[in-house]
């Protein structure tokens, strides 16, 4: 009888973990990245068009989340212009947003094109989308891949 007592006991407290562990899983959702500007701060000396692009991550959850890395595709009117990395580590604090500056590797005929069609069309916005992934330091969430699109609007140095 005691046998028997102990092992429903052991096979509860098993099942009751394994529960526990689902719900953490399914519990934590990924975070949602927007576009806030894309910036040039001007032509460089060696004619070289360094490209900001600033970002707000939002972090819906209950929980801390780190940010361990990254790497994102931009394009304005499906129009790639730039790729950008995030090199640092970062916590967003749970169910708050961090904003953060992206400086990102322009395709200048890209760039180009993407810019002659917003000035055609005389637009103070642009459609944008942001594809590709952040890098979170949670074991169940690991990568989460990012394909988010909206408006931004034009401006240079991010006005």
């Amino acid at each position: 009888m005691n046998r028997t007592l102990i092992f429903r006991s052991i096979c509860a407290l098993f099942v009751l973990t394994l529960s526990g562990c689902a719900t953490l899983y399914q519990s934590v959702e990924p975070p949602t990245v927007q576009l806030l500007s894309v910036s040039t701060p001007g032509v460089g000396a060696d004619m070289s068009l360094p490209l900001t692009a600033q970002i707000r991550i939002d972090n819906p959850n209950s929980i801390s989340l780190p940010v361990r890395g990254g790497a994102l595709r931009l394009a304005i009117n499906d129009t790639v212009i730039g790729d950008a990395t995030i090199d640092n580590n970062f916590s967003i604090a749970a169910g708050e947003s961090t904003v953060i500056n992206l400086p990102a590797t322009l395709n200048l005929r890209g760039a180009l094109n993407a810019g002659l069609a917003a000035l055609s069309i005389g637009s103070t916005q642009v459609d944008y989308r942001l594809d590709g992934h952040i890098d979170l330091g949670m074991r169940y969430l690991g990568r989460i891949r990012i394909d988010e699109s909206g408006q931004v609007a034009l401006g240079r140095n991010g006005r």
